[in-house]
């Protein structure tokens, strides 16, 4: 039968393209599978992976079925371009290791029956349906041999991570502190500059508790912990409160009683224990093998995605389009790298983005003149678009020689363009009032409200419109 597929977060497996569900895919896929082999340039390959080459008709291809019924905003489309392509790489580098390891598919030709009537039944087709849908130039043998396929690669990155984390346990021990949990009402006082007085400070505070104060209100009197009550939650040992001493020192305390003053490297702690939740009884024996089975999946993702990023490491990885480099070493950190990729991207793709990627790697990279030009000459080249002004004039507003007016001139002409866009103008009047252009933010704020008002009005509008029009039916 066919294998059942894991959905790992570190990765995008994109090996399997036919959808079970028809769409642009399926119609499509014909002319993806008979392309010719035609001898290329480097630069006609999107990327190459250990001198493997991705085409650009596969990363398109496959980047189009992603993108089937998407609308993205502009911000998002090269990030996503970038995922898409960081996933082909990965499954390629799969591969790769497959062949390494000199693995076997396990895919028979039952799974890809199985598959196959499962299209159809999904898609509610006959197979004469299928074949006129793929048309007169693509064969039905030709569409099971690309599930065969992607049947076969999917089978192969999925052994490769079974090996990745074959020596993954969970103990008992792990799965009886993932279980575990109190439910502490904390007053916590931090060391700070003056460790004497926090000390002070929480044996008050101890002082109260030994008076009979109700705890809760010594907690919002002297507690640095901002949560009403001192009342934490439910928290296990292995929580962002307190180290592992302390949160083991914790679990030992009896239900109801109060601590004595405890202490960490960062402050004086005292604790009443509300409830309290141990594995023991029917409860825990219930719940163990699923908390077993959540941890151990865990546990495994984590060993892959490291062993892929020293696999990554180790491999020859050329990406070929420079505005999808450049935004790559822009997101890492490598802003030196990414204003040669970007420049480059600038004289291939002039348009906004790349203008905006460009202005904050140079930025980023202290060549503050160069993002300034860039950003002029963006403006320069797309005068209507009013985020290219808005991120223009935020950038002006915090340069020390640029007079307020010029950053203002820049972020009015983005509240201008920016028509019935009504979270256009919402930054507008955030870069307002960061600004502390209080004036200018009141009527952005003015007009935010005139345009939130046309839309109920609008929505009213059709309202009454359908309701009319179902009395007409009805009549």
């Amino acid at each position: 039968m066919l294998k059942s597929l894991r959905n790992y977060s570190k990765i995008i497996i994109i090996v399997i393209v036919v959808a079970m569900v028809v769409t642009g895919a399926l119609l499509g896929y014909g002319r993806y599978l008979n392309k010719p082999a035609t001898t290329k340039a480097q630069s006609q390959y999107v990327a190459q992976v250990n001198g493997s080459n991705i085409s650009e008709e596969e990363y398109y291809y496959i980047m189009q079925n992603q993108t089937a019924g998407a609308n993205f905003e502009r911000s998002q489309i090269v990030p996503f371009k970038v995922r898409v392509l960081d996933s082909i790489i990965e499954t390629e580098i799969l591969l790769q290791e497959a062949d390494k390891m000199d693995i076997q598919s396990t895919i028979t030709e039952e799974d890809v029956q199985d598959y196959y009537d499962t299209f159809l039944e999904n898609n509610e087709m006959t197979e004469e349906d299928l074949v006129a849908e793929l048309g007169e130039n693509t064969k039905l043998t030709d569409f099971k041999d690309y599930i065969r396929n992607s049947l076969e690669k999917n089978d192969l990155i999925n052994q490769v991570m079974e090996r990745s984390y074959s020596n993954v346990t969970v103990t008992e021990d792990e799965v009886i502190e993932a279980y575990e949990t109190i439910q502490p009402q904390v007053i916590m006082v931090r060391f700070g500059e003056d460790k004497d007085a926090a000390r002070a400070k929480i044996e008050e505070a101890y002082a109260e508790l030994k008076a009979s104060k109700d705890f809760a209100g010594v907690a919002d009197e002297y507690s640095d912990l901002v949560v009403g009550e001192g009342k934490l939650g439910n928290i296990n040992r292995d929580n962002g409160y307190f180290s592992e001493e302390t949160s083991n020192e914790l679990f030992n305390l009896d239900k109801g009683v109060v601590s004595d003053i405890i202490t960490d490297d960062k402050a004086y702690y005292i604790v009443k224990v509300l409830d309290k939740k141990l594995a023991e009884g029917e409860d825990y024996q219930a719940e163990k093998e699923e908390i077993k089975e959540q941890l151990l999946k865990s546990k495994q993702n984590k060993a892959f995605a490291n062993w892929l990023e020293s696999v990554k490491a180790e491999s020859d990885i050329q990406i070929n389009d420079p505005q999808l480099s450049g935004y790559k070493y822009l997101s890492q950190g490598n802003y030196q790298k990414a204003v040669e990729q970007l420049e480059l991207a600038l004289k291939t793709y002039p348009v906004p983005m790349t203008y905006l990627y460009l202005a904050e790697a140079y930025k980023a990279n202290s060549m503050i003149d160069k993002a300034d030009e860039t950003y002029k000459k963006a403006v320069e080249a797309f005068p209507e678009d009013w985020e290219l002004n808005l991120l223009y004039g935020n950038f002006l507003a915090g340069r020390d020689e640029v007079e307020t007016e010029d950053a203002l001139a820049k972020i009015d002409a983005a509240s201008k363009l920016a028509g019935d866009d009504i979270m256009a103008h919402y930054r507008v009047f955030m870069v307002y009032s960061q600004l502390g252009a209080d004036e200018k933010a009141d009527e952005e704020a003015a007009i935010i409200k005139e345009i939130q008002e046309k839309i109920k009005a609008e929505q009213e509008e059709n309202i009454e419109s359908s309701t009319d029009d179902n009395d007409t039916t009805n009549e």
